[in-house]
């Protein structure tokens, strides 16, 4: 590759540019196999964590790995990597701890302006506590690019409005492609456990989320276990959310336990959700799935095109216990 990085113990690293790529890597003290050990951290920056970025005249792509490191930071970044350019952006986290304090940080965060970004976690602990500080970010802003969150065997906390457990964004024509194994997540405040949003500038793009194992938990009004929304008129994307094994709980009023919308006029579009872990959805107002919405006219909005025959194109599958809130609330709304 065109870059080079050389190691240093103790978190460091020097950075070393020689054509296409910025590689960055960071390893704690402990060696490269260390168990994370949250209460002894090998890396502790009250000012940052790791944080780069690349100008918008780059074409340099960022690939950044972290490894056996514990970062706490107080109105900082814990890790955040992004490029204002057309490069694409790597982020992997293995074995390590993040901690981050004051609100409109992230704990890990890939964001690329027009290109892909890759988010890639093992083994890691997440937690913020702030205001609009959610625990990871994989984002890109204008690209044609896939924005990817690949994560085993973690556990990611938040406490703050808008401070989601995992948000990925895209402002392109970019597909979703999130994969969760064993993940565990907590959020307290109005925000969901993860959160998935097209703007309305990316009109083509679809959605694949697969959720295997673990839990999602929220604690807040419209606090969604899984919320995911295109907003853009021309999307024409299938949106395709599985869960398997993996536990959705929410307590606050209107808080679903997964909730799609897919605001447009194109007839292609279409929603399949497949549960195969029990939703609860206890808050007044609540439902387990919810596809769509009602308008202030009182016409169905956000689902799915019509088929030939005039049906909506949304699937439900279920092999799991759905339960809906009080009043309104529901197992399944469509």
């Amino acid at each position: 590759m065109g870059g080079e990085a050389v190691m240093r113990k103790g978190g460091g690293a020097r950075i070393r540019r020689g054509g296409a790529v910025v590689l960055i890597l960071c390893f704690g003290a402990g060696g490269a196999w260390a168990q994370v050990n949250c209460d002894d951290p090998t890396l502790t920056q009250r000012s940052s964590g790791i944080v780069s970025s690349q100008p918008k005249t780059s074409t340099t792509d960022i690939v950044a790995r972290t490894e056996d490191t514990n970062i706490t930071t107080d109105r900082s970044d814990g890790i955040a990597h992004r490029h204002l350019g057309e490069g694409n952006v790597s982020v992997t986290v293995e074995r390590s701890c993040i901690s981050v304090t004051g609100k409109d940080h992230e704990g890990i965060a890939g964001n690329a302006q027009q290109g892909g970004t890759e988010v890639n976690a093992t083994d890691v602990i997440v937690t913020t506590n702030g205001d609009n500080a959610p625990g990871i970010v994989g984002s890109s802003s204008a690209s044609s690019h896939t924005v990817t969150v690949n994560l085993r065997n973690a556990g990611i906390s938040s406490n703050g409005t808008l401070s989601h457990g995992i948000e990925a964004t895209q402002g392109g024509t970019g597909l979703f492609d999130i994969d969760l194994e064993n993940v565990v997540i907590e959020t307290r405040g109005d925000s969901a456990g993860l959160f998935v949003s097209r703007s309305e500038d990316g009109n083509a793009g679809g959605t694949d989320i697969y959720v295997r194992g673990g839990s999602i938990q929220t604690r807040g009004a419209e606090a969604h276990g899984i919320d995911v929304a295109s907003l853009n008129g021309e999307n024409i994307g299938e949106h395709r959310i599985r869960t398997e094994g993996a536990r959705i709980a929410t307590s606050g009023r209107g808080a679903h336990g997964i909730i799609v919308l897919h605001f447009s006029h194109q007839s292609g579009r279409s929603i399949s959700v497949d549960v195969g872990g029990d939703i609860a959805a206890s808050g007044r107002g609540s439902r387990a799935v919810q596809l769509g919405t009602v308008n202030e006219l009182g016409n169905a909005t956000g689902n799915g095109g019509l088929d030939a025959e005039g049906f909506s194109k949304q699937t439900v599958t279920v092999n799991a216990r759905l339960t809906g809130g009080s009043g309104d609330g529901a197992g399944i709304f469509l």
